[in-house]
């Protein structure tokens, strides 16, 4: 999974930008990213953030597996499990 950066500020020079992202450094925790990037069609730089996404907790259905067999002792448990609930 790439990382999602988003646009945070347009700066004519880089030492407004680069002070623009050590304010966004020292505010934030350390999972935090800033980088600055030079756009050079438009001729300003860019800084850019980015958030690690926030921990799902697991659910219950997340451990069971679900979907297509891969093995053969899945597929002929999945045939029995199927022809019981027929004969039901």
């Amino acid at each position: 999974m790439n990382k999602t950066w988003k646009n945070h500020s347009r700066h004519s020079t880089f030492e407004t930008a680069d002070a623009k992202r050590k304010e966004l450094l020292e505010k934030y925790d350390k999972d935090f990213k800033v980088k600055v990037k030079f756009m050079r069609s438009e001729n300003n730089f860019l800084v850019k953030t980015w958030t690690p996404p926030a921990d799902k907790p697991k659910s219950n259905k997340a451990s069971t597996k679900a979907g297509k067999p891969n093995s053969k002792a899945q597929k002929r448990a999945l045939r029995e499990k199927k022809a019981k609930q027929n004969k039901k």
